[in-house]
């Protein structure tokens, strides 16, 4: 293009060169860097605006799903029977069970025979426990010597149930109701609605973290403290058990995780803002572990972060496999370094030094094997431990400390629900390993909606996994909040059914793919 030219004062003619694209004004970079910047946080506000966050094909669903995680999550932090604020969550599944079942009929839940064989078992076990048996009958059931000696001093035979304790059965059968509440709500979100729960999941992670700081902050004497028997010398968040909060706020890390990989996906780089976002995320819910003195909360937080490491779509980015490596590297050695600190006692040895409570917990596994033993193969009933361990203490294992629970559920499940119960958790276990497994396997497409569905069930699967391995040391489960996020993320583990699949354009790729 010729230059253009004009007259000056003089008469002289004078050349000038149109403005090119490197000798803008200064201006336009700063107006561009203020662009670029809006563009970041909205894309880090998006899953959290409202004309987003209630985006689905089945909105009636989402609102229930919302609603169903929320109350459970905000009332059920704590496991005991004598709490009342459980009851809460127990009415709002009840609502919601009967909601479901007056609106669609049963073929139009989207579950496979396994879920209904499952969900049946569920339902099964306890209804046989508390069915009455004639007392020649339940007498000569396995470990039903000492109750059977009390009536005999009595004089009495009444018709009993399986149960040793029919109240506390009925009130385990009661506690199972968010979960098939849960399960069947997340068997009918779309794409957009699992995406919904898990933004509104990883909010209330961060409220939690944010809480316990706070309580930690504040001291034993606070008020922030929302459960009277709690661990007031630790951040229990929205929990009345520090190392239930410290698995939330690890479920926390791997959603971090499944949030920034969604967005990576698809703007197809690593965005500058969301990922700084991210970082703060990730600190935050670090440091609260670290409020909780959790040793669990401390080795799972590095598991979080290598499984939700593997969520996010770096390769697609373009980021070289040396950074990716280092990204990884780098604050996994942080990590395992800080945790051996910890676990060793070299820092904070009077917040992660195991007590002799934590020993007894080892000493009682031999307890538990001969509580097994004896009430195989009907078990002593959903709920019984506590009565039940009472009549196996010794003066040898007694102390100040009470065992409300084995802080094994896969032991008191066993001691509890006898062989029917081993059973249903052993097709769950195959179930849970196929969909896992199925989870991690390749690409499923390469259409975005694919994408998400897969991302949404590798976090899932995630956050199964460390519910399923802190029960092995304690009792995430019995809690209503937890409980009721595993059927969430169970019934997610599975490809949402086809008609609720939501259907959206593909988004531009970045500012700079963008048409200009």
């Amino acid at each position: 293009m010729a230059p253009a030219s004009s007259r000056t004062p003089s008469g002289k003619t004078a050349d000038f060169k149109l403005p090119t694209r490197h000798s803008r004004p200064p201006s336009f970079a700063i107006r561009r860097a203020l662009v670029k910047a809006k563009a970041d946080l909205n894309m880090i506000a998006a899953p959290f605006m409202i004309s987003d966050f209630f985006k689905s094909n089945r909105p009636g669903v989402l609102y229930a799903s919302l609603f169903m995680l929320a109350i459970a999550t905000l009332l059920g932090g704590a496991s005991r029977t004598d709490v009342f604020a459980p009851l809460a969550v127990r009415l709002a599944a009840i609502g919601v069970i009967m909601w479901l079942v007056w609106t669609r009929p049963p073929g139009q839940f989207g579950l496979r025979w396994i879920h209904w064989l499952l969900l049946a078992g569920i339902v099964a076990v306890p209804l046989l426990q508390l069915t009455p048996l004639p007392f020649g009958t339940w007498s000569t059931l396995p470990g039903r010597e000492i109750p059977k000696s009390l009536f005999d001093i009595l004089g009495e035979r009444p018709a009993h149930p399986i149960s040793i304790a029919p109240d506390r059965t009925l009130n385990s059968a009661l506690a199972l109701l968010p979960a098939v509440a849960a399960f069947l709500l997340g068997r009918l979100l779309d794409s957009d609605g699992r995406n919904s729960l898990l933004a509104l999941t990883l909010l209330l992670c961060l409220f939690s973290a944010a809480l316990g700081l706070l309580q930690v902050a504040a001291g034993p004497g606070s008020a922030l403290y929302f459960y009277a028997i709690t661990n007031r010398d630790a951040g229990v968040g929205l929990f009345s058990n520090a190392n239930h909060q410290s698995l939330f706020l690890a479920i926390g890390i791997v959603l971090v995780f499944a949030w920034i990989g969604r967005l990576i996906e698809q703007r197809r780089t690593v965005p500058r803002g969301p990922a700084i976002g991210a970082i703060l995320m990730l600190a935050l819910l670090y440091l609260s572990i670290i409020g909780t003195n959790s040793r669990a909360g401390a080795i799972m937080s590095v598991v979080a972060f290598v499984g939700g490491f593997a969520l996010l779509p770096l390769r697609r980015a373009g980021v070289p496999r040396w950074l990716i490596g280092t990204a990884l590297g780098l604050p996994l050695v942080t990590m395992v370094a800080a945790g051996a600190l910890l676990l060793t006692g070299v820092v904070l040895k009077d917040r992660f030094q195991v007590t002799h409570v934590d020993e007894s917990r080892i000493d009682h596994l031999p307890i538990f094997r001969r509580m097994v033993s004896d009430q195989f193969p009907v078990g002593s009933g959903l709920g019984t431990f506590d009565p039940l361990y009472r009549s196996y203490e010794t003066p040898d294992t007694l102390t100040f400390a009470y065992l409300n629970a084995a802080h094994n559920d896969y032991a008191q499940l066993a001691i509890e629900g006898g062989a029917a119960a081993i059973a249903l958790l052993a097709i769950f276990v195959i179930w849970w390993l196929m969909r896992f497994m199925a989870a991690w396997r390749g690409i499923v497409g390469n259409r975005e909606i694919y994408r998400d569905i897969q991302r949404q069930g590798r976090a899932a699967s995630l956050v199964t996994l460390l519910a399923l391995v802190h029960s092995a040391a304690d009792y995430p489960l019995r809690t209503a909040a937890i409980l009721t996020l595993f059927a969430f993320m169970c019934a997610m583990l599975e490809s949402p059914p086809s008609g609720a699949r939501s259907h959206r354009p593909r988004v531009a790729r970045s500012p700079a793919a963008a048409p200009q």
